[in-house]
């Protein structure tokens, strides 16, 4: 997803606009931002294609100082869960990626 301007957009499906967060710790989910777009992959180069996707997608504006630089907050978020089929054991971790915006000063890179 990505945050500009206040909002929430989603970069896998740029038709999602206005996407809103909430909460549920009850079941463990915790902070979500709702209808975001979730896909599952089975190996790297599909996880890989979808990090692509995502910041072709991004709000991004050339400055002075930089002639790509990004004019919102993107977080991507990647569970991964093991199995062990064998025994029925289950392991699960979440990573989560946070590219903030371009933090060139206005003033000098003529950002606006």
């Amino acid at each position: 997803v990505e945050i500009y301007m206040e909002r929430i957009r989603d970069l896998l499906d740029t038709s999602k606009t206005n996407l809103q967060l909430h909460e549920d710790f009850a079941s463990g989910r915790g902070v979500y931002v709702a209808d975001a777009t979730e896909a599952y992959v089975s190996d790297a180069e599909e996880l890989f294609h979808l990090m692509q996707t995502g910041a072709a997608n991004r709000m991004v504006a050339s400055t002075r100082m930089n002639s790509e630089s990004s004019r919102s907050h993107s977080i991507f978020t990647i569970a991964v869960t093991q199995k062990h089929n064998g025994r029925g054991e289950q392991k699960s971790g979440k990573l989560c990626l946070v590219d903030l915006a371009g933090s060139e000063r206005a003033h000098k890179s003529k950002a606006e």
